[in-house]
């Protein structure tokens, strides 16, 4: 019997040594990153499945490489010249030819399973969310959980890999955005972004052009 129980005081301090490192380099690790998820909304001739292709293709190259400056441009809280935006509406001023292609949004993809940006996190997370809901969240004080915890904050940087990697897809060359959820206490962080994708006029497209400041969520 002692032997026993020996055994299980051993075996109980292994589990709460492993528990508490896990936990600890959880903590280290910070929360983690949510993969952005596209909207997109077509304008201009109706084509029913265009918006659910454009949101296909972008989740499945979310891993490819990111899309260069020089390829796609964007503009925050701005518009190229010959744009004009009157009731809500944007569209061209006469002599321009921008094409515009849809609107959209990219937002942080919160669901039961996380969609973890760090794919790590999938596997030393998503086993212990069904724990989550037989424990009614309680296992979410457990060290191992550590690591799980989420944040709807991304950087700036990282945001603006995805926008132009959506325009790319939708075939544009230029995104008009504004961000939201932008963190105060660190300005580089948001939780996401909305905005337009274009093409240039071609006459505009050596990237010599005047803007002009535009708060887009009047639009």
């Amino acid at each position: 019997m002692k032997n026993l129980n020996k055994r299980k005081s051993s075996q109980h301090s292994i589990w709460a040594l492993l528990t508490t490192s896990l936990g600890v380099w959880g903590l280290g690790s910070g929360c983690g990153h949510l993969q952005l998820k596209a909207d997109y909304s077509h304008m201009g001739e109706e084509d029913p499945g265009l918006n659910a292709r454009i949101q296909t293709q972008y989740q499945a190259e979310r891993d490819s490489k990111p899309i260069s400056r020089n390829e796609v441009r964007v503009l925050v809280d701005s518009i190229p010249e010959g744009l004009s935006v009157n009731d809500g509406v944007i569209s061209n001023q006469e002599g321009y030819n921008h094409k515009i292609f849809g609107r959209f949004s990219l937002n942080p993809n919160h669901r039961a399973f996380p969609d973890y940006e760090q794919g790590w996190r999938k596997g030393v997370c998503y086993w212990q969310v069904p724990l989550t809901w037989i424990t009614l969240g309680i296992w979410m004080t457990v060290p191992t959980y550590y690591p799980c915890y989420t944040t709807s904050y991304n950087s700036k940087e990282m945001i603006l890999d995805e926008v132009r990697r959506l325009v790319r897809i939708v075939g544009g060359d230029l995104a008009v955005i504004t961000y939201h959820g932008v963190d105060r206490d660190d300005p580089t962080l948001a939780i996401g972004v909305s905005g337009f994708v274009l093409r240039l006029d071609p006459r505009l497209k050596d990237g010599n052009f005047k803007t002009q400041q535009q708060t887009l969520n009047e639009i």
